[in-house]
């Protein structure tokens, strides 16, 4: 990888913050939908009902939208790196916090945290492949950048039962929010935010 006026060029840069915003667009929807697969386990030993445990959805994505057009101007302001990399450590820390509460309150609380802080992930990702992925590549770029969410809901439904067998309820949630909070540590010390001269 050379570099032009301290600006990283080349096919292992764009690669490189192609697969840093696939990881964080997936880990967005991971924190989101590891709740699901953990409700039968969790409702009663919290003693909820479904419908509170199905307001843990609602409080995600209340934060979620509400962030969306905010995200994109803080995105706009701040850079792709900045915005992505604060996303991810407050739902990794918010999702990791769930496996220390017993507390169906805070839980919501963290949830909706969780739910503001992923509201920036879409805007940001996008913006930091379209700076960085040369013209004649960005459609495969967006392509591969569109498969994350599906991905980050199909591999929760799979591997949080799993987790659940070996590391209980606590573990499922404690893991997703440690896998954010590294690539959130990954976003900061690698992703920049100077556009590549094509």
């Amino acid at each position: 990888m050379s570099e032009v006026s301290g600006r990283p060029r080349g096919n292992a840069y764009y690669w490189l913050v192609l697969i840093l915003s696939f990881s964080s667009f997936f880990l967005s929807f991971s924190t989101r939908y590891t709740w699901p697969p953990l409700m039968p386990v969790v409702m009663p030993i919290w003693g909820i009902t479904l419908t509170q445990g199905m307001f843990y959805m609602t409080a995600f994505f209340v934060g979620y939208v509400g962030m969306q057009i905010p995200g994109g101007i803080l995105t706009d302001r701040f850079g792709a790196r900045r915005v992505l990399t604060l996303s991810l450590f407050v739902q990794g820390a918010c999702t990791c916090l769930l496996g220390f509460t017993e507390s169906y309150e805070l839980g919501l609380a963290l949830r909706a945290g969780a739910g503001l802080a992923g509201g920036s992930v879409f805007s940001a990702c996008f913006k930091a492949v379209v700076t960085w992925v040369p013209a004649q590549k960005r459609s495969m770029a967006v392509g591969i950048l569109l498969a994350a969410p599906s991905v980050g809901v199909a591999i929760p439904n799979i591997v949080v039962p799993k987790i659940n067998a070996v590391f209980g309820w606590q573990g499922c949630f404690i893991a997703v929010g440690l896998a954010a909070l590294l690539i959130s540590l990954a976003l900061f010390l690698l992703m920049r935010d100077a556009p590549v001269q094509n």
